[in-house]
């Protein structure tokens, strides 16, 4: 059986995302903190030293 990107997603029903809102609330801010916590885990790991986070 041969899958192809185009007939795998068409078989999943589509979504209406008009007028709902997120489980959870999280804006663009909330999301730039968590990359930035991310970050600093990745250089924590990969330079051994502690870094600190500013707000």
């Amino acid at each position: 059986m041969k899958h192809s990107a185009s007939n795998s997603f068409s078989s999943y029903p589509r979504l209406n995302l008009e007028d709902k809102k997120p489980v959870v609330p999280v804006n663009g801010v909330e999301g730039l903190k968590d990359l930035k916590i991310i970050d600093a885990i990745y250089e924590a790991v990969k330079t051994g030293k502690q870094v600190k986070l500013t707000a």
